[in-house]
């Protein structure tokens, strides 16, 4: 008889192992179909926000440090990190000034994003996407992290303006 308890115990270990880990798959997989969800809103909300920020008005365009300082609550607010952001500055807009060549707000229009694949290692989510904007089309790839609530651009493979000698998917 204590045999059969033994082996009754066994069993009941063995389900309580194999439906704890069934449940862990399920909610990681509930969980980065979330963050891929998540992504797509904040992905479109910073594409549509960079091409409003590419666009320097009229006014700021013989002073970058005014400009920078109207936009820089808004544009960090994407970024995990001074690094990310500044790097993003310095290709985006600083170019712009450097270059003086600046866009009209008829050249920096915001169409499509489309998250082809995805990855997530539990901390860093990749994220490979299509972008169509007025001025680019094409592939971009983004490392995002969970911040704040929400996610944060660690990375950013994404093609600055044309007149901008930037390698790509440079690392922050």
């Amino acid at each position: 008889m204590k045999f059969f308890r033994k082996i009754n115990f066994g069993v009941i270990v063995l389900l309580i192992v194999v439906i704890s880990v069934a449940v862990y798959m399920i909610y990681m997989n509930s969980k980065y179909n979330d963050l891929g969800e998540e992504a797509n809103v904040f992905l479109v909300s910073f594409f549509e926000a960079d091409a409003d920020w590419g666009t320097v008005p009229e006014e700021y365009r013989k002073d970058s440090k005014s400009y920078i300082e109207l936009i820089e609550k808004d544009v960090k607010k994407y970024f995990c990190d001074d690094g990310a952001y500044e790097f993003y500055i310095k290709n985006a807009i600083l170019a712009q000034y450097e270059s003086n060549n600046f866009y009209d707000q008829s050249d920096r229009k915001f169409n499509e994003a489309t998250i082809f694949e995805t990855a997530y290692d539990g901390e860093n989510f990749e994220v490979f996407l299509t972008v169509d904007t007025s001025f680019f089309s094409g592939s971009v790839n983004m490392t995002l992290i969970e911040a704040d609530g929400g996610f944060k651009i660690k990375c950013l493979d994404y093609p600055f303006p044309e007149f901008v000698n930037v390698t790509a998917g440079e690392s922050w």
